[in-house]
Parts: structure tokens; sequence; C-alpha cells
């Protein structure tokens, strides 16, 4: 028989590409990540990943294995929800994870009491990580639910649009004389921080950029938000952030905001379709809806 712990492990480890950052997920040490994967290679016969410079890259077999091995660690998960359906009244965890944004919050802070009150014996938890991490971490299991920017595709996930977010480019204060009369090109061609594929800042590169025939020049990617606005009041270079974001940023005489360049993109609401009957999360969803839309406007 396989240990599922070691399953999932190596599931995660598979998905990061990178043993730190997948025991960081797994809220465990790495060398008791790197202790499930020699064990589950050792039991296997043969390695399941590549060590390279830049991280594990998964052998041809582990390749296989890993497909196999989301699947159960899936199915336990499954099995594990409609067991306590069978049990009657809902319990056990609730795991959301969210994007960084005030009202979302507050909405989000919503949710969690009028479910609690509704359904005492299910602890509801909260995690915060990027859109990126958010969808993966429910394919694989780790969350339940969450909250994104934009609406994935060709993902194994329910959707339920919430509304929507602002989003402006932003600038070093420092620069502010380059670009009193900078055009779009030269502006692209300026330096740029960013984040990795799928994300907000990516949607919105090829929105404002890239479909008018201009390709960025970026000077550092990063993995969220947060790094991203430091670089940028940092003098590294531009990049987009939520609207909120940016009018801090000034007030504080960091950032110089190019109002021209704005856009909104969807927030999204994703779970897993096997919580599709889950009377816990379906009530968390309508008071995070109902809270989100009694704030009015775009966040």
């Amino acid at each position: 028989m396989f240990d599922l712990i070691q399953l999932r492990t190596f599931v995660t480890v598979a998905q990061e590409g990178h043993l730190t950052r997948a025991s960081e997920r797994l809220h465990i040490s790495q060398p008791t990540a790197s202790h499930h994967i020699r064990a589950l290679e050792e039991r296997l016969g043969f390695s399941l990943f590549n060590r390279t410079s830049k991280g594990l890259e998964l052998t041809e077999a582990g390749r296989q294995i890993a497909e196999w091995a989301a699947e159960l660690v899936l199915a336990s998960h499954q099995l594990d929800a409609r067991a306590k359906e069978l049990a009657g009244a809902p319990a056990g965890r609730l795991t959301v994870g969210t994007i960084a944004n005030p009202r979302l919050h507050h909405a989000l802070a919503s949710a969690v009491l009028d479910t609690r009150e509704t359904f005492p014996m299910t602890t509801i938890s909260l995690e915060a990580g990027n859109s990126r991490f958010i969808r993966q971490a429910i394919k694989s299991g780790d969350l339940d639910a969450g909250v994104i920017v934009g609406v994935p595709r060709n993902d194994d996930l329910i959707l339920k649009a919430l509304g929507k977010l602002d989003y402006v480019l932003v600038a070093p204060a420092a620069w502010e004389g380059r670009l009193e009369a900078a055009t779009p090109t030269q502006i692209a061609t300026m330096p740029w921080v960013v984040t990795g594929g799928s994300t907000p800042s990516q949607d919105l590169i090829e929105r404002l950029f890239r479909e008018e025939g201009l390709e960025i020049s970026a000077a550092m990617e990063v993995s969220n938000a947060s790094l991203l606005r430091a670089m940028v009041a940092a003098g590294v270079g531009l990049g987009f952030v939520q609207q909120f974001e940016a009018r801090e940023g000034v007030e504080a005489g960091l950032f110089i905001e190019l109002s021209q360049y704005h856009a909104s993109l969807p927030l999204t609401f994703v779970h897993a379709k096997v919580r599709t009957s889950d009377r816990v999360l379906a009530n968390f969803l309508q008071t995070v809806q109902s809270a989100w839309n009694s704030l009015g406007g775009p966040g």
C-alpha cells in the first residue's frame, strides 16, 4: 500500500518543481518533504526527479506517477468530504484561499462569522496567496475553494463571478521626469517588474500593451503582488497594482500613477467540482457575494 502523505508530498513537489516551496505549502520541514520523496522512490524502485540548477524536474516515469498520484490524493479528499456528508450535520474544516484586498477580506470575515454560526461543527481556515497558487491548491485538494483574479480556462473548477478589481500602472516616484512626455512605445521599453503567467499583471500587459503590438521589457519577475510593489517603490521598474494600492503608494511618495493605463479584471470564487453539493461551502459563497455587493463598486 502507498502512503497517502508521501503521495501528497510528491504531488505538491511535482507542481512546484522546488522542494522548499512545496514544504512551505504543505507546512512541513524540507527534510521531512525530502524523506517522503526518498521513501516513495525506494518503494517504486526508480527516481521520480532529476535535480537541475533551477530545481526539480520530473523524470519521464515521474510524470506518469504524478498523474496517478494526483488522482489518488484528490480521491481521498472526495472520500473524506462524502463521508462527512453521510454523517449528517456538516463537520470538519473548510479551507479557503484569498488574494490581498481589504474589501474582499471584509466580505470573507462576514462569511466566516455567518458560516460558523450556521454550521458550528465546521472549522474555517483562510490562506493568503496569489491567484495561481490558489488554483493549484484547489486542484490538488490543499484548499476547498478560493477567490482569485481572472477567469481560469481549461481548469476542472466551478467558477462563480463576484465582481471586479481595478488595476493601474505605477512607476517609481523618482521617474516622474522621465514619464512626463513618454509615448506608449517608450513606456513599454522601460524596465518592468512582472509576475508569472496566468496572473493579473500578465493579463493587463496582454490587454493594454501586447494587443497594441508593444512588447514590454521585463527587468524582473516576482512571485506575488507584495514583492512587485516593493520593487517598483525601490526603483526597479514599472508594474500594475490594484487601485487602492496605487493610491496608498502615491500618498506615501513611493509611486507615480500612470492613470491612462488602467483596467478592471474579474474577481472569481472558485471551488472543486466535488464540493458542488457542500452546504457549508454554498452558505459561505452566498455570504461572500452578499457582503461584497453591499460594499458597492469595483474593489
